[in-house]
């Protein structure tokens, strides 16, 4: 399983990628720090089960989002 955490603060990613690496022993994580990045990482292939990140911190007036996909989806 694979999931991504993007947030502009390093220690949130930190955070939120233990929290979820030591909840689902099977999950990798890989963390996201830019719009650039996040815009790069998702030209690649790689399909992602989970996607948290908090838009407020690149500016956005979003908010806060969780994101999952349904396997099969």
């Amino acid at each position: 399983m694979q999931a991504m955490v993007f947030d502009s603060r390093e220690l949130m990613r930190q955070t939120l990628g233990s929290i979820l690496s030591s909840s689902v022993p099977c999950l990798k994580v890989s963390g996201i720090g830019s719009m650039g990045g996040l815009i790069k990482q998702s030209l690649d292939p790689v399909c992602y089960d989970l996607i948290v990140g908090s838009p407020a911190s690149f500016g956005s007036e979003n908010g806060a989002c969780v994101t999952t996909r349904r396997a099969g989806a």
